[in-house]
């Protein structure tokens, strides 16, 4: 199931016959992060609605080993070190309180993949 669910979305994108965008290229219309970053909330609500649950981690490694180039890893690591970085990055902006939750850890591990950007 997992593996089917997979397999769907990236043959909808045409991921399977050529190789997604990497990370950090310039796509035109949208950046490759939204672009990438969408894939994995859709595979985790067709996940969802065949039943599963909790494949956040599992998915974004499974990409991640697919295409190195263009998906990161999520774990709780990731996240924890992310929440780090953007505390140091924004304490000294006063006020800047929306930009730190972005980078929260319980903003990032939203199990539907909305805090996968």
């Amino acid at each position: 199931m997992f593996i089917g669910t997979l397999l769907e979305e990236l043959d909808r994108r045409n991921w399977l016959d050529s190789d997604p965008p990497t990370l950090l290229a310039d796509t035109g219309d949208l950046t490759s992060a939204d672009l990438i970053s969408a894939v994995v909330p859709a595979i985790l609500t067709g996940l969802r609605a065949k039943g599963r649950k909790r494949d956040y981690s599992l998915l974004t490694k499974f990409l991640y080993f697919l295409y190195p180039e263009t998906f990161p890893i999520y774990d709780a690591r990731a996240a924890h070190s992310i929440q780090e970085w953007a505390y140091f990055s924004f304490r000294e902006k006063c006020g800047e309180e929306g930009k730190l939750k972005a980078f929260s850890v319980g903003f990032i591990s939203n199990t539907d993949g909305s805090g996968y950007s």
